[in-house]
């Protein structure tokens, strides 16, 4: 018999793989079973959103759209969107994580090159639904190799949405082109200043003196970028860290206001729900 044993050569979309470097930060499960819900936020890393069960409508820069079981949402950093759970009886999976390219070369990286959120309709599989829920099993009990496993799961989203996306017959997407990489680079330097910052009252005229901008051509960028003032953006982006912070359960609710930069518990507690739409205790309670 002839030996048929080949080198295995990566595929285009292994290919992409291999040259990522993928930092998970949060991994949560939303559920809701009482009544419809909204949620107003900003992104300032890659989110993926994997519909279990119900229907949601998104709403972000003039689009809507609907998503439902068994459709996943990729959305870049640098997004503001508003969702609205649909269904009385609603399950989805968030992953919030880092993506760093570390070879470069020629290679075409598809979908993370798009700055607009971008839909995959009916890409999940009943093996991914057991995997995702086998992963946040294991953080929840805190098992040994349960940060890999969710590491692997965005591995596995990815091989799911970019399959289909150069399939490109089941994918709504819009590209924005309307703003340059120097706008870009801008509100990404203002927001890592912000970062930096995080447990400070950071004022925009701070950050304008950090960048040597103008508060106008700043307002601009965001506005462009984030569809959202400079003001908002820092509140928003104290939020979403505050989110990462609620998953450590020895951390109390004041602490986390005030490694955030808010004055008092009040006001953290206030811009929470006004922001999420549920107290950071109800979000503890609820979700992790």
């Amino acid at each position: 018999m002839k030996n048929i044993n080949k080198i295995l050569i990566p595929d285009v979309v292994s290919k992409m793989l291999l040259q990522f470097d993928i930092t998970p930060i949060s991994f949560f499960l939303y559920e809701n079973h009482h009544s419809q819900s909204t949620f107003i936020t900003a992104i300032y890393t890659y989110r993926i959103a994997a519909i279990v069960i119900g229907t949601y409508k998104v709403e972000t820069k003039g689009m809507q759209f609907t998503i439902e079981a068994g459709d996943v949402l990729l959305i870049p950093p640098f997004n503001s969107y508003k969702i609205t759970c649909l269904s009385l009886d609603a399950k989805c999976f968030i992953l919030n994580f880092n993506l760093k390219i570390f070879i470069k070369d020629n290679t075409n990286h598809h979908m993370i090159e798009q700055k607009n959120i971008i839909k995959f309709e009916n890409v999940l599989t009943n093996n991914m639904f057991s995997f995702l829920e086998r992963a946040h099993n294991m953080k929840a009990n805190n098992e040994y190799g349960y940060y890999y496993m969710i590491k692997i799961a965005i591995e596995k989203l990815f091989i799911l949405c970019d399959s289909a996306y150069l399939k490109n017959n089941n994918i709504e997407q819009n590209i924005d082109t309307s703003y340059t990489n120097r706008t870009q680079e801008c509100v990404i330097e203002a927001l890592r200043y912000i970062d930096t910052h995080i447990s400070e009252t950071v004022k925009v005229f701070d950050i304008c003196i950090h960048l040597n901008v103008s508060q106008s051509y700043l307002y601009t960028c965001f506005k462009k970028v984030m569809h959202m003032s400079v003001s908002q953006a820092i509140i928003e982006y104290k939020l979403d860290r505050s989110l990462e912070m609620l998953q450590d359960k020895d951390l109390r609710i004041t602490d986390i206001a005030n490694n955030v930069g808010f004055e008092n518990i009040y006001y953290f507690s206030n811009s929470f729900k006004k922001h999420f739409g549920i107290s950071p205790t109800a979000f503890r309670q609820q979700y992790i």
